[in-house]
This record gives structure tokens, sequence and C-alpha cells, in this order.
């Protein structure tokens, strides 16, 4: 499926008149955002020195799958999902990527979970393939 056919206007929550236009993220952008936010995880661990690798070591596969389970951005680099998935919206600042910057921390928030959930299958449509 071309992910650039699937388009949905959303009304923003708590901004009555507000709306952004999100498109479907292609797969390409998810492993771009991904990809990002491991490397930022990682130069953190590294930033951290000895501290960092040790935590590194302690690294449990299964209280990170609990993690994303309960965050599902935790994997994301919001920037990079906002970036390609806001494709217009109603204010009146022309809609650029320093302007997508300007949204606020629960907008943002917001929005990347709309485009998560346009974007990757449900856990029923995933058991169904």
């Amino acid at each position: 499926m071309l992910t650039s056919r699937i388009v949905k206007q959303v009304e923003i929550p708590g901004e009555p008149g507000e709306w952004l236009k999100l498109r479907m993220l292609p797969g390409k952008k998810l492993e771009e955002a991904r990809e990002t936010q491991t490397r930022r995880l990682l130069s953190t661990f590294r930033a951290m020195g000895a501290e960092g690798a040790e935590a590194l070591a302690k690294f449990n596969a299964r209280e990170a799958a609990e993690e994303l389970a309960a965050d599902p951005l935790a994997e994301y680099d919001i920037d990079t999902l906002l970036r390609a998935g806001i494709i217009g919206w109603s204010y009146e600042e022309k809609l650029t990527p320093q302007a997508i910057e300007e949204l606020d921390g629960r907008v943002r928030r917001w929005a990347a979970e709309q485009l998560i959930s346009m974007s990757l299958p449900s856990e029923a449509e995933a058991k169904n393939d």
C-alpha cells in the first residue's frame, strides 16, 4: 500500500477549531525514527561513561519490552515522526520543520501517538497476518 494515500484530519484536543492533517508514515520513516532514537540512547549511555556501560550490561530485554508496551513512543524519535507525518494544519503559521518544533509538548506527543496508531498494525491485525 502507498502510505501517501492514507491521510486523515484530526481535531487537536483542547484547541477548539484547530486540526492537523496527518499522513500514514512509510516504513522507511518509521525505521529512521527508531534508528535516531537508538543513536540518542546509545549516546546518552556513552556520555555516562562507566556508569552507562554498567547500565547497558544490565540491560534486560524483557523489561525493555514491557517499557515499550507501556509507552509506544519510547522507541521512536518524535521529531522524525512529526516532520514526516504532519502535512497540514489550521494554524496561521506556515507549516515548516521549524514551526513543527514550536508545538507544545502535549500536542507533539498526541500527534506522534496519532501517527503511530495510523502507521502500525494493531495487535489484532498483526496476529491475523
